[in-house]
């Protein structure tokens, strides 16, 4: 029985990331590690503990809460890929020069939907 190992790209800041994206991407795909790169299509990827340590304080962040809420928040993303429909709806942005960051987009009642992300990733 033979196994095949995929050799996956690491990249080590946020900036050589999205030079090598093609399209938009959300949270949730960050914390899978699963992104859509140029020339390559969809390949698994892998992070920097830098870099990992940067995306999730941005998810955390952007979702914003208490401190408690925060730091709960950020142990689950450390340790854990957590899958929730309100993390596809974290995108990971960057307009012309301007640093890339990530945006909530909201559907209709932003602080509902905020709270319950929170309250799921925060268990």
């Amino acid at each position: 029985m033979r196994t095949i190992t995929e050799t996956k790209k690491v990249f080590t800041t946020l900036n050589e990331l999205t030079e090598n994206l093609s399209g938009q991407h959300s949270a949730q795909e960050l914390i899978n590690e699963r992104v859509y790169l140029i020339n390559e299509g969809w390949s698994s990827i892998a992070y920097s503990s830098e870099l990992k340590e940067e995306i999730i304080n941005l998810i955390v962040e952007t979702l914003g809460g208490r401190n408690s809420t925060k730091s709960a928040i950020r142990n689950v993303l450390r340790y854990s890929k957590p899958q929730h429909w309100g993390l596809s709806r974290i995108l990971l942005v960057q307009y012309e020069n301007s640093p890339p960051r990530l945006s909530y987009c909201a559907g209709q009642d932003y602080v509902s939907e905020t709270n319950t992300i929170r309250r799921y990733l925060s268990k």
